[in-house]
């Protein structure tokens, strides 16, 4: 048995970590296990790397106080992972369900962005405004 994993050619993957790996067995009982220590690591850079470019955004949330409204994209399956309020969004009847861009009245945008670079880098800056600090709480689970 061969298995073959090569690179797919795009700009967006220059960068990656694997460039192909192949197992060969004779016998079709027999089982190679490749383990790649840091990938999940990897996979959550990868990933992140592709909101910054906008690569695959499946959703925008559009956010801010007044007229000034401020549009944040990201990846559906990245933000329902952080918050059991984002999945239930995602998974409901909800018209949100079905929408590529969502508006969230009332949410200061800066906090949102940060919640959401949280998801993807495993990192927050702590923001010291009473409303900002009750956001974190409400949709990190």
């Amino acid at each position: 048995m061969a298995f073959t994993l090569g690179v797919p050619n795009s700009s967006v993957d220059s960068d990656d970590y694997v460039s192909t790996i192949t197992t060969m067995s004779d016998r079709s009982d027999e089982q190679e296990h490749f383990t790649i220590p840091d990938h999940a690591s990897r996979t959550v850079s990868k990933i992140s790397s592709y909101l910054r470019q906008g690569f695959l955004c499946d959703v925008v949330f559009i956010c801010g106080n007044g007229q000034i409204k401020q549009r944040i994209a990201a990846h559906r399956l990245v933000v329902a992972t952080l918050s059991d309020y984002f999945r239930a969004m995602f998974e409901s009847n909800m018209l949100e369900t079905k929408q590529r861009e969502i508006v969230i009245n009332d949410i200061d945008p800066d906090a949102l962005e940060k919640l959401i670079l949280y998801a993807y880098e495993g990192r927050f800056v702590l923001i010291t405004k009473q409303k900002k600090i009750f956001l974190l709480v409400l949709f990190v689970r």
